[in-house]
């Protein structure tokens, strides 16, 4: 999925997670410049897997890890923090939007908020796009209204905004995980960009590869953050399945991991328990999904 490129890109990894955006863009060849992450042990898996790989991004405290609160409270500050880039990135929390939290969107103050942080950046830093990613029903919350007041938000800084319904299962993985990807472009280039939404693939593998065994379906569940051990009679279960053979198979954090995208190398370091591991993986994007539109934001900037 390589697109042939004028420059190497550069991108900033927010509410970074456990490196899905960081994977799919390093795939392409961009450069990533900043993280920051809020959960700790998230950093640790996250700096378990790119330190060998990106040791330039460990070298300063400020780079990696921070509280982006931390960073957004005034213009300098960002830029203090924040190198010049080319591409935001980030999957900001989802639970405040989410049919399994409680709906609080912008009311939530803890994290609905950090919307506005991303919007602090985009205003400070100028960089030429932005790609973000959020539960389906963001679009849906309270009414519409929610996603129309990020839209007013975005627009205001001069950017446009272009929202994306966007299933994984499209783009190679046998996980249905219907998402929002919010993408735009800076407002001195946004006329000339011609943005492409990528052809879909269909799967690269199914959900018995993944197991290794025969199931009777090709795409698994939408990995959760809690309700493990749910069995197979709940209608909440997603950690369980019905093989052919008539067993229940409880999925394992290694099938979860190949069933997200991430490569074969990605190990997760002691300190991290599996319900940490599991809960990581469900608050992660799925990386083919969001590699093919990072191709296709990429060569639209090139083509400029």
């Amino acid at each position: 999925m390589l697109v042939p490129k004028k420059k190497q890109f550069t991108f900033i990894d927010l509410f970074a997670g456990i490196g899905g955006f960081h994977i799919a863009f390093s795939n392409l060849g961009a450069k990533c410049v900043y993280v920051s992450e809020y959960e700790k042990y998230c950093r640790i898996t996250y700096e378990n897997y790119f330190k060998p790989k990106h040791p330039e991004l460990f070298k300063d405290p400020k780079i990696f890890g921070e509280d982006i609160k931390k960073v957004t409270i005034s213009e300098d500050i960002i830029k203090e923090h924040i190198p010049e880039f080319d591409i935001l990135t980030g999957g900001f929390p989802c639970q405040p939007f989410s049919q399994a939290g409680q709906k609080k969107g912008f009311l939530d103050k803890v994290r609905g908020t950090l919307f506005y942080d991303i919007a602090r950046i985009l205003e400070a830093r100028q960089p030429k796009a932005y790609f973000i990613e959020n539960v389906r029903g963001l679009k849906a919350h309270d009414g519409g209204n929610t996603i129309k007041e990020m839209e007013r938000i975005i627009k205001k800084l001069g950017y446009s905004f272009n929202v994306y319904s966007v299933r994984a299962s499209d783009y190679g993985l046998p996980t249905h995980r219907p998402r929002l990807y919010m993408i735009g472009f800076r407002k001195d280039i946004k006329d000339r960009v011609k943005f492409e939404e990528p052809t879909k693939t269909g799967l690269k593998f199914t959900l018995s590869d993944v197991f290794g065994k025969k199931i009777n379906k090709e795409i698994g569940y939408t990995l959760r953050l809690g309700g493990m051990d749910s069995g197979l009679k709940d209608r909440r279960n997603w950690d369980h399945y019905l093989m052919e053979d008539g067993t229940d198979h409880k999925i394992t954090v290694e099938e979860a991991t190949k069933m997200m995208g991430f490569p074969d190398d990605f190990i997760f370091p002691d300190e991290v328990s599996k319900r940490q591991r599991m809960k990581q993986l469900g608050n992660s994007v799925a990386i083919y999904a969001i590699q093919a539109y990072a191709a296709k934001l990429m060569e639209a900037l090139d083509n400029i």
